[in-house]
């Protein structure tokens, strides 16, 4: 904290102190996953039944001056979880994020978090197809994560979306959270 504070006294005497805000770690006990953010995230919450059972779906989100961060959880159906596989989860669920935000795919990578099937994907807004996105979509049991970082050219980069998508961290139901996650370094 006190190395925060240096650094806002720094700027403040290099008149900078406008262009600088505070991201902190941001920990959902529901959620279940911890972030690195510039503030407090808003949250919604629906449920909705299905023919295998209840869907439960909370978005955190926070914008800021052109830049977006969002951890969306989609919590489905224990039988879902078990009758489909994990790649076929992520890809429908991947498929309606673009979907639903009129957005196109450019690239996919099947990864891993914790152990856990991932797909990390680039795409762009079709509003804005020359400046790529990124977000992240992670399987742990029967819940859904999906990790949003949006940002454009014209907007300062409070929290770089690569940044944020790589302070994402989460823990299993019944768990106690991971030990705190340290924060990763910043890329220039």
């Amino acid at each position: 904290m006190r190395r925060g504070r240096w650094l806002l006294v720094l700027a403040a005497w290099c008149g900078l102190a406008g262009d600088v805000e505070a991201v902190e770690l941001f920990e959902s006990q529901t959620g279940r996953f911890r972030v690195l953010l510039p503030g407090e995230p808003s949250v919604e919450t629906h449920s909705r039944r299905t023919l295998l059972g209840r869907v439960t779906d909370a978005r955190y989100e926070l914008a800021s001056d052109g830049t977006f961060w969002a951890v969306e959880t989609h919590d489905i159906p224990r039988a879902a979880a078990l009758l489909l596989p994990a790649r076929v989860i992520l890809d429908r669920a991947r498929q309606g994020f673009l979907a639903d935000r009129d957005r196109r795919e450019i690239e996919r990578t099947d990864t891993e978090r914790r152990g856990h099937p991932a797909q990390r994907i680039r795409y762009v807004r079709r509003d804005d197809p020359e400046w790529p996105r990124v977000a992240l979509l992670v399987l742990a049991g029967n819940r859904i994560y999906i990790v949003i970082g949006e940002d454009s050219p014209r907007t300062r980069e409070t929290l770089p979306p690569e940044r944020f998508l790589a302070s994402f961290d989460f823990w299993e139901e019944d768990a106690q959270p991971p030990g705190p996650a340290k924060p990763e370094p910043e890329v220039r």
